[in-house]
């Protein structure tokens, strides 16, 4: 009869200890859901962020790109002007002198070199049209710069000009395969189909990444001959009789 009070004393502490341990899952399952709907929740918050970062890239490129819309960056011409005068001097000069254009129909409103000074390199210069048709006007002579280190190509964006660079290399790539591709915007031509940068990764294969300069072209003129062009003591070029073999 003792042993069986004893038992009995002995089940009401466990059957306490029970019920505690049962209520203590209870919570521990409350508050796990509750930490899960916290983690949804913040999930959901970092995926909405991470959309308007991106829809705001999205914009700022936009605005990027419209802002060059009427830009051009001008290559491999001699540092050599004292300031920015002499600057617009020497682009109106190449303008008329080397690309036959008739300047006076160009209408500029700046003209800057792109950078800080460093020793042995040549800082592009950007130059800001009043409007799109004097740009076009100048592009489309670009043609006459053949032969020539100078090269001449939009003011495009960082993402741009990456995208650009992929077109050019895979167009050599296509272009070894015996395949016709010329660049169009930001697209590549094949035989008549366009490819943007992505359909070309897919079909081709990802490019190797290369370091470049940002300030670089995308594209150089080809020749055979190739001179710059300085400033002379009249204010007008010159060729500096620096030849080289185009790459």
């Amino acid at each position: 009869m003792e042993n069986k009070l004893t038992k009995l004393e002995l089940l009401g502490p466990m059957s306490q200890d029970i019920n505690a341990i049962k209520e203590a899952q209870v919570e521990m399952k409350t508050d796990i859901g509750e930490n899960k709907a916290k983690i949804e929740l913040a999930l959901n918050e970092i995926s909405s962020v991470r959309k308007e970062n991106t829809t705001l890239k999205s914009k700022l490129e936009r605005l990027e790109s419209d802002a060059k819309r009427n830009n051009l960056v001008i290559y491999n011409m001699d540092e050599n002007e004292k300031d920015r005068s002499e600057l617009l001097i020497l682009v109106r000069n190449l303008f008329k002198e080397v690309m036959g254009i008739a300047v006076e129909s160009i209408q500029l409103n700046s003209v800057i070199r792109l950078g800080t000074v460093k020793r042995g390199r040549t800082r592009p210069v950007v130059v800001a049209f009043a409007n799109n048709d004097s740009k076009w006007e100048v592009l489309k002579a670009t043609k006459n710069l053949r032969g020539s280190l100078i090269n001449i190509s939009q003011d495009y964006t960082d993402t741009e000009r990456e995208k650009r660079r992929k077109l050019v290399a895979y167009r050599k790539l296509v272009s070894e395969k015996g395949d016709e591709a010329k660049i169009k915007g930001f697209y590549l031509d094949i035989d008549g189909k366009l490819f943007t940068v992505d359909a070309l990764q897919k079909q081709f294969g990802a490019l190797e990444k290369r370091k470049r300069d940002p300030q670089s072209p995308t594209v150089m003129n080809e020749g055979k001959k190739n001179k710059n062009y300085g400033l002379g003591p009249s204010g007008n070029f010159q060729g500096t009789g620096h030849q080289e073999i185009a790459s």
